[in-house]
């Protein structure tokens, strides 16, 4: 990968935009703020290059979202009040027990997070759906990690258009077994374990309240863009634990109270 010490001016218009966004992960650069530079006034642009920059990056398909930016403190440091949202595409779908070679990320992010499973359509509805109602909609649940590369962000400088627009930095989830939506599962508690030893733990209820709460928010957060919600998809639903950076080889484990585990190497 590049040493991303050159830094090439982002241009202005989505398509040109786009391709030099793609040019800057090819080439391994560093993540720097572009939105302003790039002209991107609201979320509504953001999310517009999002859309053309996962198409662009030649995604077979579309698999499902992820939320970002589910922790107040976060949300704080970027200047705004709501989380934000990415596309997880069928390639970026992992399975239990991958291995991440840390040579192919600009910095890895790991984050331990509930993965629902859509069983029923969500049409698109800006008004927030009752539990209920996204419960009878969720198919499955499972422990899971989502991979992220941050570029080697610096988070002081971070802007959250440009995060949006370069898909919310996804690089990935790894899914653990799939199993039945367990009752009261915002009050479960997932713990994380590395070579073993305990790490972190956290209430699934960090994460906007619990996953359904998560989920229901991303249903209306379509809803308001008039985007459904197809049956078949796959939310990450925020971490339970502070976003960790692998520095090294490692066994990582995240197991949620009264789930399955969901296990991957780094090295």
């Amino acid at each position: 990968m590049g040493d991303g010490n050159e830094r090439a001016l982002p241009p202005r218009g989505t398509e040109e935009l786009v391709e030099w966004l793609a040019a800057e992960h090819a080439r391994g650069a560093g993540f720097t703020p572009f939105a302003a530079e790039a002209g991107l006034g609201s979320m509504a642009d953001a999310y517009e290059v999002q859309a053309a920059f996962v198409a662009r990056i030649g995604a077979p398909s579309h698999a499902g979202w992820k939320i970002a930016l589910t922790a107040p403190r976060m949300q704080a440091l970027l200047g705004i009040d709501t989380p934000v949202s990415g596309v997880i595409t069928s390639a970026a779908v992992l399975p239990d027990g991958h291995s991440a070679a840390l040579s192919s990320f600009g910095r890895l992010g790991v984050e331990c997070e509930i993965c629902l499973g859509v069983g029923a359509e969500l049409p698109p509805d800006p008004r927030p759906r009752s539990l209920d109602e996204i419960a009878r909609a969720v198919a499955w649940a499972a422990p899971a990690f989502e991979l992220v590369d941050d570029r080697r962000a610096d988070y002081a400088t971070a802007d959250v258009l440009s995060l949006v627009a370069d898909n919310a930095w996804n690089a990935g989830v790894v899914l653990g077994p799939r199993q039945p939506l367990p009752p009261d599962l915002q009050g479960r508690t997932g713990r994380l374990f590395v070579d073993d030893v305990a790490l972190d733990e956290g209430p699934a209820s960090d994460a906007l309240g619990g996953p359904l709460q998560a989920l229901s928010w991303l249903a209306a957060h379509l809803g308001a863009r008039g985007e459904t919600m197809p049956a078949g998809s796959l939310v990450m639903t925020g971490s339970l634990v502070p976003t960790r950076f692998p520095d090294g080889p490692g066994a990582w484990r995240f197991e949620v109270e009264g789930m399955s585990s969901v296990r991957m190497s780094v090295g």
